[in-house]
């Protein structure tokens, strides 16, 4: 079986993060529903996504090491926007954050930068 494209793997994590307070509000939803039709993905990455907002998705689904340093920043500010996107950050998504940021091995003071520009604090 054919490994998942980079942006399919973008595309996982922000699914997880929206996820991560337990349900995908509905700005959050319609966010991902805009992206995925705009990307460019095979059908069966586009219908392998397009699940991702019906279903639980976790971050460690996604095959971060394929990600260059900063492919892995511009992820997660992504990912810090999309959990501003309903107006609140649930402590899930501040948790998810962490473990997002542990994973793309983000130093403390990139991460920061990163989620003030974003307009998350206290991650």
């Amino acid at each position: 079986m054919e490994s998942p494209s980079l942006l399919l793997n973008v595309i996982r994590v922000w699914a997880a993060g929206a996820w991560a307070d337990g349900h995908i509000a509905p700005k959050e939803r319609t966010v991902l529903e805009k992206f995925i039709g705009l990307a460019n993905l095979p059908e069966h990455e586009r219908k392998e996504a397009l699940g991702y907002l019906h279903r639980p998705v976790k971050v460690d689904e996604a095959d971060i090491e394929l990600l260059s340093s900063a492919e892995r920043q511009s992820l997660y500010g992504a990912a810090c926007r999309l959990t501003t996107v309903d107006g609140h950050v649930a402590e899930e998504e501040r948790a998810f954050l962490r473990r997002l940021r542990a994973s793309l091995e983000l130093d403390e003071g990139m991460a920061a930068t990163i989620e003030r520009s974003a307009g998350v604090s206290q991650v």
